[in-house]
C-alpha cells in the first residue's frame, strides 16, 4: 500500500516510487520527481491516443489530435490531480507549501504519478489507472 489516500486507484509494490512522484523539485533534494513526470507525459499521450483511436474510427488524426489535447491539457490533469488528493500529499519547497499549487504543478504531479504506476505495474497499470481517473474528459469528447 502506498503513502496515499485508498481512493487512488493503484496499489505501489515499491512505495518509493510513489514517494519520488510527490517530490517536487522545489524541496531541493537530489531527486524529485521531474523524470517521472517525463515518463508520465509519454504514457498518457499514448494511453489518450489509442482510447481516442479505438473510439472515433471515422476522425481524421487532425481532430483526433485536438481531442488528445483537450484530456491531456493541464487543467484537466490538475483537476485529476486535486480529485486523487495529490496537493496535500505533494513533499513542495517553503515557498510553494503556503499557498494553494498552481494549475501546472497539480498536472505535473499527476504526470508523475502516472510515471510511477508506469514503472511500478506497467503500461497496463497505467492504462487502467489513465481510464480510471480521466474517465469523464474522455467520455466528454
Amino acid at each position: 500500500m502506498s503513502g496515499l489516500a485508498p481512493e487512488l486507484p493503484y496499489d505501489f509494490a515499491h512505495t518509493e516510487l510513489c514517494d519520488l512522484a510527490l517530490t517536487h523539485s522545489s524541496v531541493g533534494l537530489s531527486h524529485d520527481n521531474e523524470r517521472l513526470e517525463f515518463l508520465g507525459d509519454a504514457a498518457l499521450d499514448l494511453v489518450v491516443a489509442e482510447e481516442l483511436y479505438r473510439h472515433h474510427h471515422d476522425l481524421p488524426e487532425g481532430e483526433l489530435t485536438e481531442l488528445k489535447a483537450a484530456v491531456v491539457s493541464r487543467r484537466t490533469l490538475a483537476d485529476a490531480a486535486r480529485r486523487l488528493d495529490l496537493e496535500r500529499r505533494a513533499k513542495v519547497g517553503p515557498g510553494l507549501r503556503s499557498r494553494t499549487l498552481p494549475r501546472s504543478v497539480l498536472a505535473n504531479l499527476y504526470e508523475a504519478v502516472l510515471g510511477a504506476v508506469y514503472l511500478d505495474g506497467g503500461l497496463e497499470a497505467a492504462r487502467a489507472f489513465v481510464l480510471t481517473t480521466l474517465r469523464g474528459p474522455l467520455e466528454r469528447v
